[in-house]
């Protein structure tokens, strides 16, 4: 993903941040230490690809 992130920077500006999270925390942010930043990406995040 960091070889996405830093092509899509140099073509156009925009910085991409991509954390690395499992379904069951993306599901379940209250499992997690700061589940205000999972529902800030659900939110706002553009999801990528699904793990299988």
């Amino acid at each position: 993903m960091a070889e996405i992130a830093v092509k899509l920077r140099l073509e156009t500006g925009v910085l991409v941040q991509a954390p690395p999270l499992g379904e069951v925390e993306f599901d379940r942010p209250e499992t997690l230490g700061s589940p205000d930043s999972i529902v800030a990406i659900r939110r706002e995040g553009i999801r990528l690809a699904r793990a299988r």
